[in-house]
This record gives C-alpha cells, structure tokens and sequence, in this order.
C-alpha cells in the first residue's frame, strides 16, 4: 500500500483536471472549459485523445491497441514533466503547472486498496488456522490475487492523465497476473468445498492453464484480447457454477453440509457475478462499462465479509472453535 502511494504522488499532477466529454478532451481553467488540442513541451507534441483517459485499457480489443496506448502514455508522461508543458486548446495555450499530491488519489484509489487489503487478509486468517484444508488455501490464493490485481490497478487508474509507459505496462501485466490467480484459486477452492468433488487434478490443471493464459498474453501468441484478458474470468466462473450445482447434489444426504454450501453458493458467487457484469461483459459486446472498475471491485467485498460473517453461522472451513477464540482473544 506504502509503494502504491509513493508511485502515486512521484507522478506529474497539473494543476488543471482533463475530463471527457461527448469524445473530446477539456481542462477546467479560469471557470471555463477548455476543449483541449495537444499538448506539448516546445519540442514534442502529441494530440490529445479520449482514450489516454481511459480508466482500465484492458477493455481494448487487441494486444496492438494496448500496446500503442502504451507508447502514447509515455510520451503524454515525458510532455508533462517538462516545465514548459503547456495545453494547445481551441482558445488558446494554457500552461500546465503541477503540484505534488500529498496524498494522492480520490475515493476511488483508496476503495480499491481498501478491498486488496481485506480480501488478502480474510484469505490469509482462514489459511492460517486451516491449514491442512485445500479449499483453504485456495481462498488465500484468491485473496492474494485479488490485492495484487486492485493495488495494480488502483494506481494506473488514478493517474491525472498518463503514466509512464512502462510503468504502465508493468502495472498492467501485474493486475492481470492477480486476476488470474484469482480465477485459479476461485475454481479450486469450489472444487474442494465442501470436499473434493473428484479424484481429477483441478489444481495444477487450472493454475496451468492460467499460467499459460499469462504466458500467451506476456510473450503476444495470441492478438484479442477477449481471449486473454475477458474470457478466462468469465470461463472460470461458468465453470465454478457448474462444479458448485455438482457440490450441491453429491451433498444431498446432509443437511448440515447443505446449509453451509448454501450460503458459501451466494457470498462466493454474488460478488464475482456483479463484477463480471459490470466490468468483463460489456466489453465482449462493445459496450461501454456500466460503471467505474474501481467501485466494481466493492462486489469482491460480499466474497471476504461474507465467508466472515458465515463462519460464525456455519461450519465454513470448520472454523467455529477457532473463530470463537479469535473473537475472545480480540476482546
């Protein structure tokens, strides 16, 4: 969290805030708003377009668009930190003075490290007082794949403008590395909860097959980015509700077990449900997203307070006596 925030405020903020609207660019200056051509520093000059303001690129179609944002937020990144930046606008040029952020960020950079933090560090209590438990363990995994991908993203998305390219693609590459541990942990913990649902080796099955997925995305085997970026997640959950109706049937004859898988069912899948709505659907059908991947993150919230919650209702992960010891220990 310390690092994010030190990227964050080593960043160049002018003084003025771009904004999108109706496809062109504008700063707020003297009250008014300033429809924004290029910028530039004296030597170099680069228009201005929407989509450097983009929150997430991953919603790009291709590995050839992400690349050239890439290349276009270095050299917006090079123009702002020269003292002679300045905006071309339709009404003339507008000097691009910067500040340093104290502390950097809007609610939205914040929520994002807020949902990290709590989601690593539910996976990592469950992990801790069972450890012999696979399911468990996969929790953890998800935990820590989710801090990786909302810190990754909480700082490239809070940027002012642009952020330097390689940075950026370095930010980029982690928070997709952090999803993908997240899908292989969500399918494997399903997979063992309540028990294992069959003798197949799921786990270096799917943990490879999203290092893979990874691979084919770093070394560019593959061009669409719904294939890399979107329809994994997607797969995975598709496949997690498939393996949690199995759970539900071979666990028929207690109803105990029945219970708790219940409540597992809709804290595990609510969450990732919204999320997938809201954020990797919309892209496959080239809509615009519904709302910003920062809050989206939140649905991740009902997985980890969730299961929380559950353990003190149901017997999730058998951590009644622990949890009761936790909360006198805490008191």
């Amino acid at each position: 969290d310390l690092a994010a925030v030190q990227v964050l405020s080593s960043m160049p903020h002018p003084d003025y805030e771009f904004t999108t609207i109706d496809g062109y660019v504008y700063i707020q200056s003297d009250d008014e708003q300033h429809r924004v051509l290029s910028l530039t520093d004296g030597t170099n000059t680069i228009q201005i377009l929407p989509i450097d303001l983009m929150e997430e690129p991953d919603i790009l179609e291709s590995k050839t668009q992400l690349s050239d944002f890439f290349d276009r937020q270095a050299k917006i990144y090079t123009i702002l930190n020269s003292r002679a930046a300045t905006a071309n606008t339709t009404t003339g040029s507008v000097p691009l003075d910067r500040h340093v952020a104290l502390l950097p960020g809007g609610v939205t950079f914040w929520l994002q490290l807020l949902v990290g933090n709590i989601g690593m560090l539910v996976g990592v209590a469950v992990w801790t007082f069972q450890r012999t438990n696979v399911a468990a363990r996969h929790l953890c995994t998800t935990g820590v794949g989710l801090a990786i991908s909302t810190i990754a993203a909480a700082i490239y998305s809070s940027r002012s403008i642009a952020l330097d390219g390689s940075v950026f693609e370095f930010l980029s590459y982690a928070n997709f590395f952090g999803v993908l541990l997240f899908s292989a942990g969500f399918l494997c913990m399903m997979w063992n909860y309540p028990g294992s649902l069959a003798k197949f080796p799921i786990t270096p099955f799917w943990y490879g097959l999203m290092a893979l997925i990874f691979c084919a995305d770093y070394f560019g085997w593959l061009e669409s980015l719904d294939l890399l970026r979107r329809l994994p997640s997607i797969v995975t959950l598709l496949a997690s509700i498939i393996v949690l109706a199995l759970q539900w049937k071979k666990s028929h004859e207690d109803p105990l077990i029945r219970q708790s898988l219940l409540w597992f069912v809709f804290v595990t899948l609510s969450g990732s449900t919204i999320f997938a709505l809201a954020i990797l659907v919309p892209p496959l059908f080239d809509r615009d997203l519904i709302i910003s991947q920062g809050v989206a993150f939140v649905a991740f919230l009902t997985i980890y307070i969730g299961l929380a919650v559950g353990v003190g209702r149901y017997p999730l992960f058998d951590l009644q006596q622990y949890w009761v010891k936790a909360l006198i220990w805490l008191a």
